[in-house]
């Protein structure tokens, strides 16, 4: 299988303390993608701890929770997808490519290109 460079996008700050269904659902996608072999990338809130992450981007969780952030500019450009966990107003544009985008909110799901 050929393996991927995911960039995970969470306005929570992982592991979430106490409850927080979806927050666990997001560090568990990010823990079978990196057993599986994958790269991620997390951009999330300070604090955020995730071991198997090969990187974090921090940014303020107001920034993250503004659907006009364009996050061009925090995913890694060699990343093949964005995986958001909130809305976002557009996917990343990666120069002379098709970067994808896959939002997932309050159970919908949209894959753009």
């Amino acid at each position: 299988m050929p393996r991927m460079h995911v960039a995970v996008a969470s306005h929570h700050r992982l592991p979430v303390e106490g409850y927080g269904g979806p927050q666990r659902v997001v560090v568990a996608l990010i823990r079978g993608l990196a057993a599986l072999g994958h790269k991620i990338t997390v951009l999330a809130p300070p604090g955020t701890k995730v071991p198997e992450a090969a990187a974090l981007v921090e940014l303020p969780p107001k920034r993250l929770r503004d659907p006009a952030l364009d996050l061009t500019k925090f995913v890694p450009r060699d990343a093949d997808i964005l995986h958001a966990h909130f809305p976002i107003a557009k996917p990343p544009q990666q120069p002379d490519d098709c970067s994808s985008a896959c939002q997932c909110t309050a159970g919908r799901r949209r894959r753009r290109c």
